[in-house]
């Protein structure tokens, strides 16, 4: 979070404090089953990333970092493995960044910050390169809902 919207939130301020005790007694699943959600998402293979990045994050400020970080790694490795012709394993590996990155985004608050902005480039890039390889039909679509418009990914059966 930037300085200067984190001197309009007081109560962040002042209070982070007994947040970063919780995280480091409770770890990343202080509030909800995140790890459970991502393993279940990502599958086993993604458990040794998520083991590292929970230890490595003992305060807030920490998960965008972390996360980025194993992201970043993960989206190397998809490359790599789409350059030596494993699709699958691309798939996989671009399919775990997007989610890390997502977990990146998610602790920084501001739409207009520009590493949230930059991870939500690049999870998009690593999920369309997901639906490249996915082997069924996957679409982007547009939902039209009071006036606005919410974005969606259309799974669809492999064989229409």
């Amino acid at each position: 979070m930037r300085v200067e919207t984190e001197r309009k939130m007081k109560r962040w301020r002042e209070q982070r404090w007994l947040l970063d005790q919780v995280i480091q007694t409770r770890g990343l699943d202080w509030d909800q089953g995140r790890t459970g959600k991502m393993l279940r998402n990502c599958g086993p293979g993604a458990e040794g990333d998520i083991r590292e990045i929970s230890r490595r994050i003992q305060k807030f400020t920490d998960i965008p970092r972390e996360f980025s970080r194993a992201a970043q790694r993960r989206e190397e490795l998809a490359r790599e493995a789409e350059k030596a012709g494993h699709e699958v394993e691309a798939r996989e590996h671009y399919y775990v960044a997007a989610t890390f990155y997502t977990n990146a985004m998610w602790a920084i608050f501001e739409d207009d910050n520009p590493k949230r902005v930059a991870w939500g480039e690049k999870k998009r890039a690593c999920y369309d390169q997901f639906i490249q390889f996915a082997g069924r039909p996957i679409e982007r679509a547009e939902l039209p809902v009071e006036g606005k418009s919410l974005s969606a990914l259309l799974h669809l059966p492999r064989h229409l």
